[in-house]
């Protein structure tokens, strides 16, 4: 069983995640990066999963099919995630 974390912690480790991979992307030159795949989008998924631990902190989370644990073989519900908490500010302390 996995311990509880606070979100608080989860972002830090998000912040510092996202602040390593800029730097190592910047090491690379721009031609070369097309072989990078998934790294090439680093820094969107790390706001991907900012997003999904701070929309979890909220009662909206209960709205969200993406957020319920129901299995989907299409991106049409993580874009209605995207869609609707796009814009969402709630700061975690």
């Amino acid at each position: 069983m996995l311990p509880i974390i606070n979100p608080s912690v989860l972002i830090r480790a998000l912040d510092r995640w996202d602040f390593l991979w800029k730097a190592a992307m910047d090491l690379i030159p721009i031609t070369q990066r097309i072989w990078l795949g998934v790294a090439n989008n680093s820094h969107e998924l790390s706001m991907l999963a900012r997003r999904i631990i701070v929309v979890n902190m909220t009662k909206e989370a209960t709205q969200s099919r993406y957020l319920q644990r129901v299995v989907s073989y299409s991106f049409a519900d993580l874009h209605q995630f995207i869609r609707q908490y796009r814009y969402l500010d709630k700061q975690v302390e």
